[in-house]
């Protein structure tokens, strides 16, 4: 059992919830987790009951089966992308700090051991055919929701100004949901040469107008004013 799997088997249900309330929850964060490491397919019910230490019986009574499970910890994310990335970064003033803190939010969010959604959620993406139907599909709406998110922030930074009119708001959302799924996996496979900061800095400089902070003025002959 990994580090975090042990950290989740362990954590106590919140004062006030019932045991079987406290049940669905640890079967929802194992599965996750083990989603995210292992891929959906390659995770059975066996598996989750022995990290549970659930019976199968117990398993059923919460869940119909692995993709109502799956479903269920999809909803989960969706609400957890909501709160915890786009509403934080919605508070901010225009469109580009909006983007901005979008941005930053997925890096600071990926960095927290506990948080596994972005990387479960780039190894669905990688492994689900239109075979899985409504999983598919669900996966699909999540990633289609962040890129529309970001399509409707770089029209506006494009509208007042703040965005480089060298990559159309489009192709900017399809490339910021690219990075983010392709930072999840290098990650994950040990690949990743350079820190996911430092790429998600580059891409604001490219996407964004961003004026220079502290410019040194130079007089004609190239010394410091």
């Amino acid at each position: 059992m990994s580090d975090t799997m042990t950290h989740l088997s362990q954590q106590k249900a919140p004062v006030g919830q019932s045991r079987g309330q406290a049940t669905r929850v640890d079967i929802l964060q194992v599965a996750r987790q083990l989603f995210s490491e292992h891929g959906y397919h390659k995770t059975g019910i066996a598996d989750i009951q022995e990290a549970t230490g659930l019976t199968k019986g117990a398993f059923y009574h919460h869940f119909r089966s692995k993709e109502d499970l799956a479903l269920a910890i999809l909803d989960q994310t969706r609400q957890e992308y909501a709160d915890q990335l786009i509403a934080p970064a919605m508070q901010q003033a225009g469109p580009a700090e909006r983007l901005e803190a979008l941005l930053d939010g997925a890096v600071e969010l990926n960095s927290r051991p506990e948080w596994c959604n972005c990387q479960m959620m780039a190894t669905l993406g990688a492994e689900l055919t239109p075979a899985d139907g409504r999983l598919r599909e669900t996966v699909q709406g999540i990633y289609g929701d962040l890129q529309d998110r970001c399509q409707e922030l770089l029209t506006e930074a494009h509208q007042t100004g703040q965005a480089s009119d060298r990559i159309d708001p489009e192709t900017g959302a399809q490339w910021i949901a690219n990075t983010l799924t392709g930072l999840c996996l290098a990650r994950k496979l040990g690949a990743a040469r350079v820190p996911a900061r430092s790429l998600i800095d580059a891409m604001k400089r490219t996407l964004l107008k961003r004026p220079v902070k502290g410019k040194v003025q130079t007089s004609g002959n190239g010394a410091s004013k």
